[in-house]
């Protein structure tokens, strides 16, 4: 029997979820551990395999180790193939995130490697390149030097190929087929068949952690001058024998310290030596090397900032914390709805209860919705916690977002303060998770793994017996409905902290208001003489509006189609030019038209100047409609030019650290009027803003989406809530074409709980969730042809399957559809869906974990079919 088969039963396996794989073939895979891997390889470790007939080399994770007893009786190890490399050895999931990656699996219908890869920071899991290398086994390289001298003088894919690689000696495979067409990589793997090319794998450069170095020598200082100055016998005893003035200036510097360390930087930049000097002194023994890590943080001067106070409690806010601390004390999994109208010290009572946690040697996650939001927490939990608080969010470097993760893993962290992907931070001792804003859309990715970070957050905090903390002004009606069943303790602050007051609010009904020429003026009469008053106090004021660019759209006059995007089935909005990047992104041989600006597709970014005529009729009656914030930040500029405006939107924050630049500005009076879109609207509290104005209410109101209501009562409350905060009274002007509207005067009042009992009414009686589930199936291709066949042919599937007599017949469940989505192209691609109602249990998920994967046999290659539960918008 061979060796290899003797050694079977004393092999280890590693059990193997590959990261990037189709939804269809996504289950675990088997590996043996060479005696090389066997010690290193750890559960929640990625690592590199051979996958598939091919052998490419794949990214995996390890979900399980296994002994040879363990496997099956009929497991062919003989054929089984070993794992290759270890990846991010420092980044390995525990236990308790693996049983996550298998609850977003389960619950969101993706593969194992997308929840893995949202729960591992960018950066960390570095790309596998494949490569065609030229032989290096001298046989080889004769047999393809014999080969290539044999099609000499011919012209041909497989001389041009050899004397490519014989020349380059290894060529990534995407480099190859940019050169020579998709075609040659058929050559090119035939070529590794007949044993001509070898076939290679290198991982691309990452992001590696930064190190600084410091300098010291064994020698002590005196004995260094004196060797400088000449002391033989001290030269011999060291073994010292170099001349230059190079050796001699690290050597003096080192020697001035007086046995302290020195940063290696600080002997470059003094140009005193040359990295060959240090080098040598090094490898000679002259010179010691101590490296430690340093971990880039952005927010380390915000550390220094002290506290604004003692963060002492009202009565009211007393009472919530003690509640909220006997639910914490029982060490069991709790969560608990902190429900607090605008101004009422939501924070002060989280910031109470992350004192507990500390305090108790655990650990606190705190989601925010929004990256503007980020500051202000940064400023606020900082200045107690000091580094002990980390951020973490998208417009981090990638490296950044790392060194957060290695503090964690450190334990020199006890808060990480963050959006959505904050919630997959490593704690060990996790004991708090709070989620501010608990309503907003952005906890719901939109993008595999379709999960919710509430969901996600209450898996964690079941995990490690930690309360789930959610935090609101206007909850979502999910959550108050669960509040309210008594699955969630409720938690509430009736009143604004100190001496604020809620704001006076005044409908500003818009009949009769001036139009200009492309509609409706940005600013009424109302809001126009509020801000003038405004100014006359020195206070601040607050605009929304909740679209950017200068108009809504231009449209023909004459056959009254607006302008639409060449990739997507939607209007495009004008903006005003802004700078030299928006300029450079439009082709310069478009003519220019009067209109001025630039139309940008908001869904694909596509940017092409104003047309001069129409391109469905080409009349010549082109005309801008509505307004944004641009629009509305230059009407501010030309009616009040004495009043400072500040916009802050999504093309004014591109850059890093915009937003918080943009509000530490404004809080130091550098700007009157704060204008933009919802990132100004929640979370924010500027005591000198007096005045907030809503330019456009109606436009919140009516959408095609079943959580319309919601979102604007949401939204319209939030925004009102900014005025006031502080010591003087606040006032909100809402401009409309309907002062009557329930949602608005609902929202007017800040009476969540007359919103609520409306609005839970109307989701019972057309069920709607809380009272079921809704699950969008989305079918999206570049073939109109494909995409309307795949949603038909699912669409009858799973009516089959749920019919009397079929598979799933006992899971109830209504179907509508297939129907064009709502955008039904976006950037060349086109979308159809389904809808279904449902409840979400066991059964359930096994007839959607049968429709993903029976897609794949159904529809074409072409198609792709994603499932997302309740998504944030239908």
């Amino acid at each position: 029997m061979p060796q290899e088969q003797q050694n079977m039963p004393l092999r280890q396996y590693a059990i193997v979820r590959i990261l990037d794989i189709p939804y269809h073939v996504d289950k675990p895979f088997t590996y043996y551990l060479t005696p090389e891997m066997a010690g290193r390889v750890t559960v929640g470790g990625f690592v590199m395999v051979p996958f598939g007939v091919s052998n490419r080399r794949v990214m995996g994770i390890v979900t399980e180790l296994q002994s040879h007893a363990d496997l099956p009786a009929d497991f062919p190890a003989d054929r089984c193939k070993p794992v290759s490399k270890l990846i991010a050895e420092e980044f390995v999931l525990s236990e308790e995130l693996l049983g996550l990656c298998r609850y977003m699996k389960e619950m969101t219908f993706c593969s194992f490697g997308d929840a893995a890869k949202a729960v591992i920071p960018t950066g960390a899991l570095r790309r596998i390149h494949e490569q065609y290398a030229w032989p290096e086994d001298p046989q080889k390289c004769a047999a393809a030097e014999q080969y290539l001298t044999s099609l000499s003088g011919a012209s041909s894919p497989e001389a041009d190929l050899l004397s490519h690689l014989q020349k380059k000696k290894t060529v990534r495979r995407e480099t190859l087929a940019q050169t020579f067409g998709a075609e040659i990589l058929k050559i090119a793997d035939a070529m590794v068949k007949r044993g001509m090319l070898e076939r290679t794998y290198r991982l691309a450069d990452g992001e590696n952690a930064v190190y600084q170095m410091y300098l010291s020598s064994p020698i002590p200082p005196d004995d260094i001058r004196a060797m400088l100055e000449g002391d033989a016998a001290l030269r011999e005893t060291y073994g010292y024998r170099h001349r230059s003035a190079a050796y001699h200036s690290v050597m003096m510097r080192v020697a001035a310290a007086e046995g302290e360390e020195l940063q290696i930087n600080s002997l470059e930049t003094q140009d005193v030596v040359g990295s060959a000097a240090l080098r040598t002194l090094v490898k000679e023994g002259f010179l010691t090397v101590r490296r430690e890590q340093v971990f880039r943080n952005p927010y380390e001067a915000a550390y220094k900032t002290p506290p604004a106070d003692d963060n002492v409690l009202s009565e009211e806010q007393q009472a919530a914390w003690e509640q909220l601390t006997a639910l914490y004390r029982t060490h069991e999994p709790k969560a608990a709805l902190l429900h607090g109208v605008t101004g009422s010290g939501k924070t002060r009572v989280i910031k109470a209860m992350m004192d507990e946690v500390i305090a108790d040697g655990r650990q606190v996650i705190m989601l925010v919705p929004e990256i503007s939001l980020t500051p202000q927490s940064v400023s606020i939990f900082c200045s107690y916690y000091g580094n002990r608080v980390a951020l973490l969010h998208s417009a981090l470097s990638a490296g950044e977002r790392l060194d957060v993760w290695r503090r964690v893993k450190r334990g020199e962290v006890d808060i990480v303060i963050g959006t959505r992907s904050a919630v997959f931070v490593p704690f060990e001792r996790l004991g708090m998770i709070v989620i501010d804003e608990e309503q907003e859309h952005t906890y719901k990715s939109d993008s595999n793994p379709k999960y919710h970070a509430r969901d996600a957050a209450r898996y964690r905090c079941t995990a490690s017996r930690a309360l789930l903390l959610l935090a609101s002004a206007t909850p979502s009606l999910e959550s108050y409905y669960k509040a309210q069943r008594g699955i969630y303790s409720l938690v509430t602050l009736k009143n604004r902290y100190g001496s604020a007051a809620l704001p006076e609010v005044v409908m500003a009904d818009m009949h009769g208001e001036v139009f200009d020429g492309s509609g409706q003026a940005p600013l009424g009469g109302t809001l126009s003489a509020a801000l003038h008053e405004t100014k006359e106090k020195n206070e601040q004021a607050i605009l929304f509006i909740n679209r950017r660019g200068y108009h809504k759209y231009v449209s023909c006059l004459s056959c009254k189609n607006p302008v639409m995007c060449p990739h997507c089935s939607v209007p495009m909005t004008l903006h005003k030019k802004s700078g030299p990047q928006e300029s450079a992104a439009i082709d310069p041989g478009q003519p220019q038209r009067e209109i001025g600006g630039v139309l940008v597709c908001h869904y694909c970014g596509t940017r092409v100047r104003t047309p001069q005529v129409c391109p469905s009729c080409q009349g010549p009656h082109l005309h801008a409609f509505g307004y944004g914030t641009q629009r509305a930040e230059e009407d501010l500029q030309t009616r009040f030019p004495e009043i400072r405006t500040q916009r802050m939107d999504m093309d004014t924050t591109r850059e890093k650290f915009s937003h918080d630049l943009i509000l530490k500005s404004f809080r130091q009076r550098s700007f009157d009027v704060l204008l933009g879109t919802q990132m100004v609207t929640k979370g924010h509290d500027f005591p000198d803003v007096t005045l907030v104005g809503i330019l456009s209410a109606d436009a919140l109101l009516y959408q095609d989406d079943y959580r319309a209501s919601e979102k604007a009562f949401s939204l319209i409350t939030q925004v009102v809530g900014r005025a006031g905060r502080g010591d003087k009274p606040g006032r909100a002007v809402i401009q409309t074409y309907n002062p009557d509207n329930e949602i608005l005067r609902l929202a007017a009042a800040q009476d969540y709980e007359a919103f609520y009992r409306g609005a839970i009414r109307m989701r019972e009686a057309m069920v709607f969730p809380p009272f079921c589930e809704m699950v969008l199936l989305s079918f999206t291709s570049a073939e109109e042809v494909e995409v309307m066949n795949a949603a038909t042919k699912i669409s009858e599937h799973l009516r089959a399957l749920i019919a009397p007599g079929g598979e799933y017949h006992d899971v109830q469940m209504a179907v509508f559809g297939p129907f064009e989505a709502q955008v039904y192209k976006i950037n060349e691609k086109y979308r159809m869906r389904m809808i279904l109602k449902c409840r979400l249990n066991r059964r359930t998920r096994a007839l959607l974990d049968r429709i993903m994967t029976d897609a794949y046999t159904l529809c074409s290659g072409r198609v792709s079919v994603s499932v997302d539960v309740n998504p944030s918008n239908l």
